[in-house]
């Protein structure tokens, strides 16, 4: 199967930013960006005639951040992945070899 991967970091951070997360728990921003973007561009990849053996998009993106209440900073990393078409079984053996890429 494939896989089409997209770095969006210099995208999202050119390099003048620091993500700022509150907490620890609230680092999960930076992935529901990621999946606003990857969702926005999906019209893009949508038209496509793909290979029949790409069964996924997968956004990723890397950045410095800061998590307030701890100060400590860090560097901050999310993925976000989505079938391409219909959801068929290489998407199935996907999600089973790569399950943290769908906790969410």
């Amino acid at each position: 199967m494939g896989i089409i991967a997209i770095s969006v970091s210099r995208i999202f951070n050119p390099g003048t930013k620091i993500f700022q997360a509150a907490t620890e728990s609230s680092k999960e921003r930076l992935g529901d960006q990621l999946q606003k973007m990857m969702f926005a561009n999906e019209r893009h990849w949508a038209r496509l005639d793909l290979h029949p053996r790409v069964v996924a998009v997968l956004f990723h993106v890397s950045t410095p951040g800061v998590v307030e209440d701890k100060d400590i900073i860090t560097m901050m990393t999310y993925s976000t992945v989505t079938p391409v078409g219909k959801e068929g079984p290489a998407f199935s053996v996907l999600k089973e070899k790569l399950p943290p890429l769908f906790d969410r």
